[in-house]
């Protein structure tokens, strides 16, 4: 029924625009235009995307809304235009049509030849094989067949007028062939993204698949090629341009000549982007993809968000693919750092999510809640997967996705439906039910395992006594409802000297952007001259990249404050004895019901132990005498799983 409907609206249009006189014919055009810029919201952003992809660092937001608004309109005079075919005739073509380049079909018709005259989705297109057909060179049109057989019927009537003839694809391809043979003209376009059977050219310096057909029929049936194309100058006024033919003479030529068409494609859009076709992706079977981090500048969450980006990426490499923008050849995983103009900018965004507002005015929602440099960045990158850790960022990944018609996964549980992500990444603790697009797993997502087997980058190794042990501390800071007072940290440093000075061993600490100012001075001024201490990071002042990796992999037991998940999860991850320092109230703290679950999860699975200050000693002795095989976490399996079923 719909489709019927769609049928009798086309008919109907195309009926009242062909008697109504040419001017009053193109303004209802471009209201027909206005209408389908009103109703086609998918389309819009699928053009959108394109253009991000085809013009990125090159052109800003509003350039690239103004382009879309006057695509439509440029398709609305172009049907006013397809419903006249029936009236063209040669004053219409003398009055209205700027015809360069005739003498190259002249020249080739007079070798007795047939010719290939291949066009895109430019100006309108539709019109070109009328212009060709008046101007003496009738061609038979080689046409994709329409989804609805009325309107595909209805259209093949229309192109069917001055002598063009419409072939469909596929099944008819021998017609084609026979009729170059038999010095007849063929209509074709290679524009079009493809899947299978295309050969790889450059298109806005990106590499996708475009179609083979045009060049390797030249070359099969030896007839020369001719780029034709027909772009609008103003109103009903034309330039068609036909171009030097091109012959395809080896087999190598016929990815040449494909590239070739692309180039001068590019080119023209260049210049006149508003008349081509953007509603169709264009870039579906690029080589290139774009990985998106939305980051909270929390590093753990941080950190999370680059180990999924890493395994996405190798999932990519895997089928050929690899993560890079447009026109950059390096893989590159980008990470945008979006700012709210008010902390209540995130809970705004949810609601509006929650009730569908997004899905009306999704760039006037991000401009409302995100600073404008924020916006911009944020507007203009090309998304194909996205991914973020963390509440704060889950309403603003939706949004994205949905303007970016992206794949987007969250990490942690979030407080949208998680029916709103391809994929989330959640850890057992957090009490999630299984699902389809859900992946459960022991603890945070890290790297730490596989970055262990590169080689010490931090130079922490080089500062180490030979042949002796080595004792690291990750510290984190105060939270919400615990606060680590001056006599806790008095009591576990002072263990630990004693601990370092009677097995002589080496000591490495780091603490956490949560670490207090007044516990920082403290380790400084208890660990600064001590000779054991081979290295001393307070995040707060410098987090050199990739100390954590090096340290961990420096160490032969690692020790690890309660208060942070990614910090333990990171530990259990390396090839390293962990133990977890409780405070002696654990029990009796609120607030920390997930990292108590996590604990005694990774304590019956055997990646840690735990201890208090107290039981430090006897539990490292204990540790350092163990014989058996250190258990290691590892999840990337299980996740990777999981990412290449989104692929």
């Amino acid at each position: 029924m719909k489709n019927y409907l769609s049928y009798l609206i086309i008919k109907c249009s195309l009926s009242t625009l062909c008697i109504l006189p040419l001017k009053i014919s193109l303004v209802l055009g471009r209201v027909l235009g206005f209408l389908a810029w009103c109703l086609s919201n998918k389309q819009k952003r699928i053009s959108y995307k394109n253009l991000k992809n085809a013009f990125y660092n090159k052109k800003d937001i509003k350039e690239l809304k103004k382009i879309i608004w006057s695509m439509y309109q440029h398709l609305g005079l172009s049907f006013a235009e397809i419903a006249r075919f029936g009236k063209l005739d040669k004053e219409y073509l003398n009055k209205y049509m700027d015809i360069e380049g005739l003498r190259y079909a002249k020249q080739e018709k007079e070798k007795n030849k047939g010719i290939i005259f291949l066009t895109a989705h430019f100006g309108n297109w539709e019109l070109s094989s009328q212009v060709a057909s008046l101007a003496g060179y009738r061609t038979k049109v080689l046409a994709r067949q329409q989804k609805t057989t009325l309107i595909d019927k209805i259209l093949n009537k229309y192109r069917s007028f001055h002598g063009c003839v419409v072939v469909t694809k596929g099944a008819n391809l021998k017609v084609a062939l026979r009729s170059l043979r038999n010095k007849e003209n063929l209509g074709m376009l290679a524009d079009e993204d493809v899947k299978k059977g295309g050969l790889a050219v450059n298109f806005f310096g990106r590499t996708v698949l475009a179609p083979s057909g045009p060049t390797s029929i030249a070359y099969r049936t030896k007839c020369p090629i001719i780029f034709s194309f027909l772009g609008r100058v103003r109103g009903p006024y034309h330039k068609f341009t036909m171009q030097q033919p091109l012959y395809i003479k080896t087999e190598d030529d016929i990815q040449k000549g494909l590239q070739c068409y692309c180039d001068k494609l590019s080119d023209l859009i260049k210049d006149y982007p508003e008349q081509w076709l953007w509603l169709k992706k264009r870039w579906g079977s690029s080589e290139e993809r774009n990985i998106v981090i939305l980051s909270d500048n929390k590093a753990g969450h941080l950190n999370q968000s680059m180990a999924v980006a890493s395994w996405l990426k190798e999932e990519l490499n895997k089928r050929g693919l690899r993560s890079s923008l447009p026109y950059q050849q390096k893989e590159e995983i980008k990470i945008l750092k979006p700012s709210y103009r008010h902390k209540c900018c995130p809970v705004f965004l949810n609601i509006a999510l929650r009730i569908g507002l997004y899905r009306l005015f999704p760039e006037k929602l991000l401009g409302c809640c995100l600073t404008r440099e924020s916006f911009c960045e944020i507007s203009a990158l090309p998304v194909d997967y996205l991914i973020s850790c963390g509440n704060s960022l889950s309403a603003l990944n939706v949004i994205i996705k949905y303007i970016n018609l992206s794949k987007n996964i969250i990490i942690m549980k979030p407080a949208l439906p998680i029916s709103n992500f391809d994929l989330a990444v959640i850890p057992a603790h957090d009490g999630t039910k299984s699902a389809d697009n859900v992946v459960i797993t022991q603890a945070a997502p890290n790297i730490i395992n596989r970055k262990l087997k590169v080689k010490d980058k931090g130079g922490i190794s080089n500062k180490l006594d030979e042949n002796k042990k080595t004792l690291s501390l990750f510290f984190g800071g105060d939270t919400r409802f615990f606060k680590y007072q001056d006599s806790f940290l008095e009591r576990l440093i002072s263990t630990l000297k004693k601990i370092c000075d009677a097995g002589g061993l080496n000591f490495l600490i780091t603490t956490s952007r949560r670490t207090s100012k007044s516990n920082e001075l403290f380790l400084k001024k208890e660990l600064g001259s001590y000779s054991k201490c081979k290295c001393l990071i307070a995040a707060s002042e410098e987090n050199p990249p990739g100390s954590v990796v090096s340290m961990l992999a420096a160490s032969n037991l690692v020790l690890v404050t309660f208060d942070s998940v990614s910090m333990i999860s990171e530990a259990a991850s390396s090839d390293s004895h962990v133990v977890v320092i409780l405070p002696d109230t654990l029990n009796n703290l609120k607030g920390f019901t997930k990292h108590k679950k996590l604990i005694k999860n990774f304590v019956n699975k055997g990646f840690v132990s735990t201890a208090t200050v107290d039981q430090l000693k006897s539990v490292i002795q204990s540790k350092f005498q163990q014989k058996e095989k250190i258990k290691v976490l590892n999840e990337e399996f299980q996740v990777k799983e999981a990412l290449s079923k989104i692929l």
